[in-house]
């Protein structure tokens, strides 16, 4: 059975890397199928989502209270320039 709160924390403290399920999978020394079904079984959301969901968070934080750019917080919590625009 999967740990799907180990596997958020994982994805907590590797949010700003480009994610694949692939590369949480491996962080979680399980198979991305078994990760993928399990994720959406616990969680009513694809793994992309709340990784997604951890960057906007971090990206809000980010913007209350520093005085960094938005195209810095972008990159800094891991959406790529084309995400961007």
């Amino acid at each position: 059975m999967v740990d799907i709160q180990e596997v958020k924390r994982l994805i907590r403290l590797h949010y700003h890397e480009i994610l694949s399920i692939d590369d949480v999978a491996s962080l979680a020394k399980l198979s991305p199928e078994t990760l993928r079904k399990d994720f959406i079984r616990k969680e009513s959301m694809r793994l992309s989502e709340f990784v997604t969901r951890v960057r906007i968070e971090n990206a809000k934080r980010l913007l209350e209270q520093t005085r960094t750019t938005c195209r810095q917080i972008c990159s800094t919590v891991g959406f790529s320039r084309e995400e961007v625009g």
